[in-house]
């Protein structure tokens, strides 16, 4: 059976629809997958089952991204297109059954949202995939008996980022004698930009406490890492999203982003969110540059 999946481009919004991946894959045994989506997420894709490609999307001016996608699918007779950006691309190309977003009331939850698409009696929670050689990383940086609190200090948008000196602040009272998680080491996730809103942490914690995994690795590894987590605490990023998606106890932290729609998606998530409005911190962000 082949299946075109439409996906989204952000990794965050990659991880929140990946319930649909886990249906499709748990649904047809014969499925034949092609995901098209952000070429940031294809990393996500390496391990999901029945993945027959893989079509990256970088975004281009005038949506030509669309154009090069149609050029790419429409020599192929798809049994079902599931398009979850409601592109042209779904309604050009030949197919047995499409079904696509059509629609958004800015209500439902972004996981709730993808199982509409596809009429689901049920919502199949978010999933990561990943391999042997991912565990065997986490595991050689995080032995097992290890007691490690993630920590995710960097995001998109300097307006959601969580003052760094918070974490610091966080990070010490979680660990301390009389806290949460006495004398456990703290990971630091992100990219290259994730060093400065990190370094609080770093300047703040004994060197023995601290692992520093900024730069160091990739989506998979960092999935790995954080699954071996007790906590995972962050901003409004993809990484907050993936501890979710592995059942980590996590807490996102919020600034304007409507956490009715991005809030972490699991039984053991919470979050906490400003009361500032969007403007104030989207001012506040040009101020500082």
């Amino acid at each position: 059976m082949k299946v075109l999946l439409i996906g989204n481009t952000r990794i965050g919004d990659f991880i929140l629809s990946s319930g649909i991946i886990s249906h499709l894959v748990d649904t047809y045994p014969d499925l034949r997958l092609t995901i098209a989506c952000g070429h940031l997420c294809v990393p996500l894709t390496q391990h999901i089952p029945r993945v027959d490609r893989v079509i990256a999307i970088h975004k281009k001016p005038l949506n030509r991204h669309w154009l090069e996608l149609w050029r790419e699918v429409r020599g192929t007779h798809w049994d079902l297109v599931v398009d979850l950006r409601n592109s042209i691309v779904s309604r050009l190309i030949s197919k047995t059954k499409l079904y696509r977003l059509r629609s958004t009331n800015g209500n439902q939850h972004k996981v709730e949202e993808a199982a509409k698409v596809m009429k689901l009696a049920h919502v199949p929670a978010p999933k990561l995939w990943f391999g042997k050689e991912h565990r065997d990383f986490a595991n050689e940086i995080i032995p097992d008996g290890t007691q490690v609190i993630g920590i995710g200090p960097g995001a998109s948008h300097l307006f959601k980022r969580w003052p760094p000196e918070k974490f610091a602040e966080l990070c010490k009272k979680l660990t301390a004698v009389n806290g949460k998680y006495p004398g456990a080491k703290i990971a630091v996730l992100g990219s290259s930009i994730e060093r400065k809103p990190a370094s609080p942490i770093f300047e703040t914690l004994p060197t023995e406490q601290v692992i520093d995994l900024v730069t160091k690795t990739d989506l998979l590894k960092a999935a790995a890492i954080i699954e071996k987590c007790a906590l995972y605490v962050g901003n409004d990023n993809g990484q907050m999203h993936m501890a979710a998606a592995l059942g980590v106890k996590t807490v996102g932290l919020f600034g304007p982003t409507p956490t009715h729609l991005y809030r972490p998606w699991g039984r053991d998530c919470s979050f906490v969110c400003t009361d500032k409005p969007q403007t104030e911190l989207k001012q506040l962000e040009k101020q500082i540059g």
